[in-house]
């Protein structure tokens, strides 16, 4: 009879192993932004074992966005009109606006053979102006008719409330006039072809990068430059951030943030073998998307300075982003010809609550809000704390002696410690108050 509980004892610990193993594969696997092949191994984990941490995987599943298919080229440019519908281009020169589901394309542009190298959307109204190096054409996503062709152009943007569109051929800015699409004005100072720009946010200044090597501020009241300087190699994008007081600049393998107004470098991430990362800001001031490696999409926290999402399921390098205009959605595209629609604000999350040292027990009051971290009466009482946290906050509620073992009851969310000494008692999480208490006789050697 021993040794039938023996054999079941030891099954039981090698299926748990072998669970574990998978869920810690398959994990890997979602890290490495291989998600066929980590949902595959997801579901081969035995049913009995799931906990925690599969749950959390197969959350991930079910927010993982579908591609929406139809491109027919590599995706360079993707936007979000103010109704909320997306807008994608690629370098076959097509351009689709999918319909306000997400779900299908309700209009489909053949701008021409030449790629596609710029795609700006109109702050208030549901205009996209597509620039292939032949033409800047201005086109009605309502109507689904072209209403302006003002300039030839590599490159264009309207500014934040969409009275001004900017547009470059070769070294040259034109400013033209909403909704006339008459010319205001010209700057001129760059040696080479103008490739990205971006206008601040109060509308004042535009920044524009060449291939020239040099970015140059422009002061729009007085069509001068005022202020340049050289970089490295052209610049590939530009965005202002954080209310203006950043400036995002996409270089080779890597994103620099800089001082606007002197240059000097805030930040940077790096991103080795991307030669072109794709940058972009919504209607929240410290948060950038940037196209990372492996086909990821990350966004950025200013302040924070790290990583706060990071959105896997492109196969290919994801070379365009854009927020939607509340910052709830992102679209993006890439190397894979798809578009992929994400919804931040659904989004499952991993946040950290509390630094601990040492090892110990976890438990969740039933309901979730509150976490109990207890450590082992074996703890270095230098480091070791036991305590109850919010979890939606991390704020401590609640703080026990060195060398408590504490977990939640599952049923009643009553409080179980286990203290130095071989004492048990049930506490009122709440008042902190002890229900019940008892000591546990003490062995030299496990019971039989």
């Amino acid at each position: 009879m021993r040794d039938a509980v023996t054999s079941e004892e030891t099954l039981a610990r090698e299926q748990r192993a072998l669970y574990l193993e998978r869920v810690a594969s398959a994990g890997r696997l979602f890290a490495a932004n291989q998600l066929p092949q980590a949902w595959a191994v997801l579901d081969q984990c035995p049913e009995q074992f799931r906990g925690w941490e599969w749950r959390y995987l197969d959350a991930l599943r079910k927010a993982d966005s579908p591609g929406l298919a139809g491109h027919t080229g590599w995706i360079v440019r993707t936007g979000f009109l103010p109704d909320g519908r997306a807008v994608s281009a690629d370098a076959s020169g097509h351009v689709r606006v999918w319909d306000a589901a997400g779900r299908a394309p309700q209009w489909d542009w053949p701008i021409g053979n030449s790629p596609i190298t710029a795609l700006a959307v109109h702050p208030t109204r549901n205009w996209v102006a597509i620039a292939d190096g032949n033409a800047v054409t201005v086109w009605d996503a309502d109507t689904g008719k072209p209403i302006a062709q003002p300039a030839r152009a590599l490159w264009a943007a309207f500014n934040n409330d969409g009275t001004r569109l900017a547009t470059a051929h070769n070294g040259t800015v034109q400013l033209w006039s909403v909704p006339d699409w008459k010319p205001v004005a010209e700057l001129r100072g760059h040696e080479q072809k103008v490739t990205a720009g971006a206008f601040s946010p109060d509308g004042r200044v535009l920044v524009t990068g060449s291939l020239d090597c040099s970015v140059r501020t422009w002061d729009l009241e007085t069509e001068k430059s005022i202020a340049r300087r050289s970089v490295p190699l052209p610049v590939a994008a530009l965005i202002f951030a954080d209310a203006g007081r950043v400036l995002v600049e996409a270089h080779a393998d890597a994103v620099l943030f800089t001082d606007p107004t002197t240059g000097a470098l805030r930040d940077r991430l790096d991103y080795p073998g991307i030669t072109r990362p794709a940058v972009a800001t919504g209607p929240d001031p410290r948060s950038v998307a940037v196209s990372g490696a492996n086909g990821e999409v990350v966004v950025w926290d200013l302040a924070k300075r790290r990583v706060t999402q990071t959105l896997r399921g492109h196969t290919a390098l994801v070379s365009a982003v854009a927020f939607s205009r509340d910052g709830k959605q992102l679209v993006s595209g890439g190397g894979d010809q798809t578009v992929r629609i994400w919804d931040l604000a659904q989004r499952p999350e991993v946040r950290a609550i509390a630094e601990a040292n040492g090892g110990g027990a976890l438990s969740f009051a039933p309901g979730g809000k509150h976490a109990a971290i207890g450590f082992p009466v074996l703890a270095n009482p230098l480091h070791a704390r036991s305590m109850i946290l919010e979890t939606a906050t991390g704020k401590e509620t609640r703080r026990f002696p060195h060398g408590t073992d504490i977990a939640f009851h599952p049923i009643s969310g009553q409080l179980v410690t286990g203290q130095a000494g071989g004492r048990l008692a049930l506490l009122d999480p709440t008042t902190g108050k002890e229900v019940w208490n008892t000591s546990v006789p003490r062995h030299s050697r496990p019971p039989k």
